[in-house]
C-alpha cells in the first residue's frame, strides 16, 4: 500500500481511525525506532497499524470484526 496508494485508510472494530497519505501517517503515527533499527529501516505502514490497532499485519481477527470491516468499506465504496 504504502508504494500503491495515495491515501490510505486503517480500520479498527469498523471504525476508520486514520486517514492520509502513506507519508502523512508515518510521519503522524509511527513511533520512533531504536538506534539500531533505524540504521537498517525507515518507519513504514505497518508500523503505524501496529500503533493505532495494537495488532501486527499478520494477526488474525475474529469473523465479527471482518464482518464489520467489510460492511464498512461496503458503505465508503457506494
Amino acid at each position: 500500500a504504502q508504494e500503491l496508494a495515495d491515501r490510505v485508510g486503517i480500520v479498527e472494530s469498523g471504525r476508520l481511525v486514520a486517514l492520509g497519505t502513506p507519508a502523512e501517517l508515518i510521519r503522524q503515527f509511527a513511533p520512533p525506532l531504536a538506534p539500531a533499527e533505524a540504521a537498517r529501516r525507515q518507519p513504514n505502514l505497518e508500523d503505524v497499524f501496529l500503533a493505532l490497532t495494537g495488532r501486527d499485519l499478520g494477526e488474525q481477527t475474529s469473523a465479527d470484526t471482518l464482518d464489520e470491516e467489510a460492511a464498512w468499506l461496503a458503505r465508503m465504496a457506494a
